[in-house]
Parts: structure tokens; sequence; C-alpha cells
């Protein structure tokens, strides 16, 4: 009772016969006075059973395969007409617990004084808890022979679907994610999320399983998308799940091919030009004309006496006997470099002179590269694929129109 306590009632009695013995006491330290009270209460019977309810004291939703845990508990009211009192609640022990469906959801244990309910289906459901209690006497009032009858409160439980978005991989194209149960079937709708417009990329009836689904980048609209929805309505419960997965389509770029130009792929006329060691050391050496001018757009190509070389940014004082060629003299030999600073790879390197050294995109139909080079005269969406060496590297390749997304 809480120390500031100055005026009230006291109500106690024996909800189990001969459980309670002892008595009322007040005292004032200050005042140096006490008093104990012993009073009969208004019925000459202990209360009994008023109503029951279990807690949760309102309708639950749980996801199929967690839990939730119920309790019950009892009001008492006086057992003679002339008095209102009501006491409680009190924790019951020893109820009986049961779900109406068991295809929907089950309940362990089944006798305690807390269950769990576990959702084994989809749909809604009742659990109840019941119980013997005292509900009248008979013989009233002398003797007070207690009246015991089985009462019972339930809780409704509606059980949702559980869709699992499990991962996103522009690069692989992939969004794998599962629904359950795998007994359950219904409407199914993947969404990616945007704020200037989210778009659907899957609406169609499916059953419990597991899927793997594409981005489907051909399709998207220009915008950047911030995460992945996924709703599925089985017998008329609602399951969503989601992941956070960021990326931007750009639009559509001009998709071309480029490679190490070889020398050994041209012919014609030839001109020597200037060329000069890591340590600047200068010479000069034939080369045919029309692989100089790819070089100098490219940067890098493999002469006819496979040594590699590419534009010279560094050595200067050249001697006149190694002159440049259109403006540009060349390293040779050397380990051939991007603009990025990268090593050219297939499957890897695109050139574009718009995105950051380091970006990463997926091209639709190509795969996910990576911007290691700027590359010579391309647009501004313009994306040139490094495809390996010499022009047979490009052979059959189309200069097609390809939807390009960010991976931010």
């Amino acid at each position: 009772m809480p120390k500031d306590v100055t005026s009230g009632q006291v109500i106690w009695y024996e909800r189990t016969v001969g459980s309670l013995i002892g008595r009322a006491e007040t005292f004032n330290i200050r005042a140096g006075v006490s008093s104990s009270f012993s009073c009969p209460g208004p019925c000459p019977c202990a209360p009994v059973f008023a109503s029951a309810y279990l807690t949760p004291e309102f309708p639950q939703t749980i996801t199929f395969g967690t839990q939730v845990n119920f309790s019950a508990y009892e009001i008492d009211r006086d057992s003679c007409q002339s008095s209102s009192n009501y006491y409680g609640p009190f924790p019951v022990n020893g109820v009986s617990w049961s779900s109406n469906n068991t295809s929907i959801a089950t309940v362990s244990p089944t006798v305690s004084s807390t269950t769990s309910a576990t959702g084994v289906g989809v749909g809604s459901c009742r659990i109840y808890g019941s119980y013997n209690t005292i509900v009248a006497y008979a013989n009233y009032p002398n003797p007070c022979t207690p009246i015991s009858s089985n009462v019972n409160a339930y809780q409704d439980l509606t059980v949702t679907p559980r869709v699992t978005v499990t991962g996103a991989e522009l690069c692989a194209d992939a969004i794998p994610l599962t629904l359950e149960p795998s007994s359950a079937s219904g409407s199914f709708t993947l969404t990616l999320v945007s704020s200037a417009g989210s778009v659907d990329i899957v609406n169609e009836s499916r059953n419990g399983g597991n899927y793997r689904d594409s981005f489907k980048l051909g399709t998207l609209p220009t915008r950047a998308f911030t995460s992945i929805q996924a709703t599925w309505v089985s017998n008329g419960q609602t399951g969503t799940g989601s992941r956070s997965y960021s990326f931007t389509v750009l639009g559509d770029y001009l998709t071309t091919c480029y490679v190490t130009e070889l020398e050994s792929d041209y012919s014609g006329s030839t001109f020597t030009a200037g060329t000069a060691t890591s340590s600047c050391e200068w010479s000069s050496r034939s080369f045919f004309t029309g692989f100089l001018d790819k070089l100098n757009l490219n940067g890098s190509g493999i002469d006819s006496s496979n040594t590699a070389l590419q534009l010279e940014f560094t050595c200067t004082g050249a001697p006149p006997t190694s002159p440049p060629y259109g403006g540009w003299r060349y390293r040779r030999p050397t380990t051939i470099t991007t603009s990025c600073g990268n090593q050219p790879s297939v499957g890897t390197t695109i050139a574009s002179p718009t995105l950051a050294c380091g970006t990463l995109v997926r091209i639709d139909g190509l795969g996910c590269r990576r911007k290691q080079d700027t590359g010579g005269g391309l647009s501004s969406t313009q994306i040139d694929v490094y495809n390996g060496i010499g022009h047979s590297s490009c052979a059959g390749w189309s200069n097609i129109q390809r939807r390009v997304a960010r991976i931010d």
C-alpha cells in the first residue's frame, strides 16, 4: 500500500478457503496512535466469477511462422445481489487452450496459465482459454456451498502470409524471394519503389515457394529507385516484404565496341614516329599510319613486334629524329593502362566521357561493367565497351541503343 494514503477502504477475502489469516492495522507514529480493524463484508459468501478475458486484450495479427502469447484473467463480484463490488483481475492457472482452426494457428502448451499461438496457415481463427471456477453458491447463504462451472474467453487471431525478399543484385539481374506457406496461393505484385513514381515489374498469381525475378531493366523509365516491395494477397490476407536497394536508370546509351589496337590489323602507308622508354630515352620507329590514327584516338595499342605502347605524356626534350604523329609521341614499351589507371579487362572495362571513374553500371543485354576509361570522340550518351585485342574482338558487334542503370 502506498505510504501517502490518508483514507480509503481495504477489502480482502479468500479465493481459496482457509488461505487468509490476518487483520487490517493502521498506525500514526507521529500522533502515537494505532488501530486494528476486522469488519464483515456485505455478503456472507466469498465473491464469485463475473467475467474473464485474454491478454492481449485486442485482436492480434501475426505473420506465418511467428507466435503470440496469450494469458487468461478473471474478474470476480460479490456473491450477493445487494452489493456491486468487483475484484481483480486475477491471473488464472490451469487454463485449457485451443484454436478453433488448427490449419491457421496451433497452441502450445494446451494446459497452462499462458500459451503460445503459432501461425501455421493464412486466414483468421479464434484462440480459446477455458477453465473451471466458482460461479455461484448452493444453499445460499448458509452454508456457502460453491457451484463450479467451466467458463471461457477468446481472442481473434489473424495470420498473414510471409513474404521475404532475400536479396537483390542488378548485376546478376536477380531478385530472389520466398512466399510462405507453400500451401497458399494468391495475387503477387513486385514493385520497384521510387519517389518519382514506383513501377510494378511483376503482377501475377503465385503459389507459395521460392522465386527469382528479373529487374526487367529494358522496360524501366529513367529515374532513381531506392527499394523493392513485394506484396502477396492470399485467403484475404496481405503479406509484404521489402529490401533496400538503390540504382538509377540513366536512359538509353549507344553501346559501341573498342579494343586494344593491333598493328597487324593495318596495312598501307607508314610514318616514323618518336618513342620513349620509361627512363625517357628517345628513339623512333616506323608504324602504319592507320594504326597510329586509332592509337591517338584510343590511347594504346600493340605494334607488329608485339610490344605495347601508348600515348606519351611525361617525357620531354624529344630530338628531331623522334617526331610526333598527329601531335603525339609514344611510350614504348609500356604496360597498357586506361585513363582511370586500370589495366583494361574484357567483361569489366567500359569507356565513357560522362561517368565518373569506378562507376558500376548494368547495360541491358550485356551485364555489369565498370567505367575505367574515358575514350576518345564519344558522345555524352555513348558507352564504349572494351572487348579485347584486335579488330576480330569486335567482329559481329551491333552498335545499338541499350538501357543503362547505375548501381548506387
